[in-house]
């Protein structure tokens, strides 16, 4: 009787083994090797044009045949069956899921990321939104060994165009630019591409100053601009002594395009492209390009046929925001405006703003003794998606009830020393978002 139960106990014990390894096998779990630098894990981010590597295995380190499938904000872009690691080439800036399921069972990983220009620009320490050109040697070394009254610079910009064969093939060319003047007031104000004869800036050798004679010794390229900031004494007692300027001196009215480089040369000779010159690359870096900046732009809208002067209405345009904050996981968007003390403020009209994301936006107004501050918030609650459509207006703001007739500005308020008025943007994890632009020119209204 012993040895039956003794049996029985070891039949039990086998079954138990049996069920667990056949459990084990049927439904693994799915293991991303922390310590593997090579592939994707949870929360990474990537800059556009990464090769991203994703594999996995089972506990025991055995490859697995799974189903693999790659979301970018929530819509399907990939799909693989039987596939034991996946590598691939990610160029779009968005917030991916990559989901990993068992085939045959139920175990699956799921792995998010975002790819965004962040990571790179991270890199770029000595590039901006502004490039400071360093050309008091050339200058100086002109004055000083030459009798010339002015050099000038070229500037040429990188365009790219795609040969089409099995392989598209990326062509690089630098084209040559010229810088005119278009309305007449002296100053160069746009740039055109050019294929024969360049029209170059014209720049002093030499300038008068309070100090003594001097040069230019910084440029400061930026998007809408082209300056000199500072200048190097050359004679007299302050011969030596770099200074700026206390108002930089426009030299063009316009500047250079974000994520594109250029060349500038300086030349002693209009036309001459082989001796005294010097060269060297420029680039404006940010997170976006100069086409898809995330601008907050005030703008009126136009009266209609028979609305009182006292009505009026102002768009809060948010043109490439929604996107951006995307790109950088924005959960809460605040921003501020200044308004008279005697505009009132109707209503405020919110549109749907971020795709298919649920939202929450409300306002407050702030008296002061002078002025109101006008409040504007948004959030993303984490509801269920929003299938209306979207609007670049951030808001609307309505004003009217206005007995005595005025004017005034309305702008966008940087209050810094009242945290509540001016601009905040916060993520999931309740860190700061940079990277937004106000164009801070006040808007004019009267009612």
């Amino acid at each position: 009787m012993m040895k039956k139960v003794f049996l029985c106990c070891q039949v039990i014990l086998a079954l138990f083994i049996f069920i667990g390894c056949m459990s084990e096998t049927k439904n693994p779990e799915i293991v991303i090797d922390p310590d593997d630098p090579t592939i994707v894990h949870d929360k990474d981010s990537f800059q556009p044009g990464s090769v991203l590597r994703f594999s996995w295995k089972d506990r025991e380190g055995n490859v697995l045949r799974c189903r693999f499938t790659l979301e970018k904000n929530g819509e399907l872009i990939r799909s693989e069956k039987g596939i034991t690691e996946l590598e691939l080439r990610i160029e779009e800036e968005g917030a991916y899921t990559a989901e990993i399921v068992h085939e045959g069972s139920r175990a699956s990983k799921n792995i998010s990321f975002k790819v965004n220009r962040l990571y790179g620009e991270l890199y770029q320490s000595d590039n901006g939104l502004f490039f400071k050109d360093s050309i008091s040697d050339f200058l100086e070394e002109t004055y000083h060994n030459t009798s010339k009254r002015a050099v000038w610079i070229k500037f040429s910009r990188l365009e790219q165009s795609t040969v089409t064969n099995e392989t598209p093939e990326i062509i690089n060319n630098m084209v040559p630019l010229s810088l005119v003047d278009t309305d007449g007031n002296g100053i160069p104000d746009q740039f055109i591409k050019t294929s024969d004869r360049q029209e170059p800036l014209k720049i002093p050798v030499a300038i008068s100053t309070q100090y003594g004679t001097a040069v230019y010794s910084q440029i400061l390229y930026a998007e809408d601009a082209i300056q000199a900031t500072r200048f190097k004494v050359v004679e007299g007692e302050a011969a030596g002594h770099e200074i700026r300027f206390p108002k930089p001196r426009i030299l063009a009215e316009t500047g250079l395009k974000l994520n594109i480089p250029y060349t500038r040369t300086i030349f002693e000779e209009p036309d001459d492209d082989k001796e005294d010159m010097d060269s060297r690359m420029i680039e404006l870096r940010e997170r976006y390009d100069s086409n898809t900046k995330p601008l907050f732009k005030l703008i009126k809208n136009p009266q209609e046929a028979g609305q009182r002067l006292a009505d009026l209405a102002v768009d809060i345009s948010a043109s490439n925001v929604a996107a951006f904050g995307s790109y950088y996981d924005t959960q809460y968007m605040q921003i501020a405006l200044e308004l008279p003390k005697n505009l009132m403020v109707k209503a405020v009209e919110f549109g749907n703003f971020f795709e298919k994301k649920q939202e929450m936006a409300y306002y407050r107004v702030i008296e002061n003794e002078d002025k109101k501050i006008l409040l504007l918030f948004r959030g993303i609650t984490g509801g269920e998606s929003e299938t209306g459509d979207v609007t670049e207006r951030f808001a609307t703001v309505f004003f009217n009830g206005i007995s005595a007739r005025g004017s005034g500005e309305v702008n966008f308020s940087f209050d810094a020393t009242t945290y509540s008025h001016r601009p905040l943007f916060r993520d999931s994890e309740n860190r700061y978002v940079d990277g937004f632009v106000f164009d801070k020119a006040p808007l004019q209204v009267e009612w």
